[in-house]
């Protein structure tokens, strides 16, 4: 029995499965970045979920910055971006900026309001529905940091799935 090998028929797809591979390398960077940049507004979004909410400002000032492909690394900013951000997060002392106290509630139904005579009219007494502090420490809830713990660990499986999800769909839409 004898085996005919056509080698140019061989190279000629061989150049093509060639053409095809380097097609895909090109669109790696870019796959990445796209895979990177849904895995890092999936955290926001988690993270949103867990925020504080009074005026929902706070949530709504997350964001996701359009990857950057620096050397060899791509980089994907994201995160929260209110003043106040930070220390509800992690927590720790907050002074008065402009007023000479915080006016700290100790039950629902009081609000902030300036001047004793003002206050009293109102029926608030302070010690019972409010008191006035030179500073406060904040506890914060992590929203932020917690969401980056619990999901980070996972983030290379995570968008290497995804990575290889938009290759396969890429390298469908080329064809044989």
């Amino acid at each position: 029995m004898v085996i005919e090998f056509d080698s140019v028929e061989f190279r000629r797809t061989l150049g093509l499965a060639k053409a095809d591979l380097q097609r895909l390398a090109d669109k790696i960077d870019d796959i990445t970045a796209n895979a990177m940049k849904q895995f890092a507004e999936n955290l926001v979004g988690e993270a949103g979920a867990r925020a504080p909410i009074k005026s929902g400002d706070l949530r709504a000032s997350g964001f996701v910055d359009e990857p950057r492909i620096v050397g060899d690394g791509i980089i994907v900013a994201a995160g929260f971006n209110k003043v106040y951000a930070h220390i509800q997060d992690v927590g720790g002392i907050v002074r008065p900026v402009k007023a000479g106290a915080l006016f700290i509630p100790l039950r629902a139904g009081v609000y902030p309001i300036k001047g004793k005579r003002a206050r009293k009219a109102a029926g608030f007494k302070y010690g019972v529905d409010f008191i006035l502090a030179k500073e406060a420490k904040l506890v914060g809830n992590q929203y932020w940091t917690g969401t980056l713990q619990q999901f980070i660990p996972e983030a290379a499986t995570l968008i290497g799935r995804q990575v290889g999800l938009m290759i396969a769909r890429e390298a469908r839409r080329q064809g044989p």
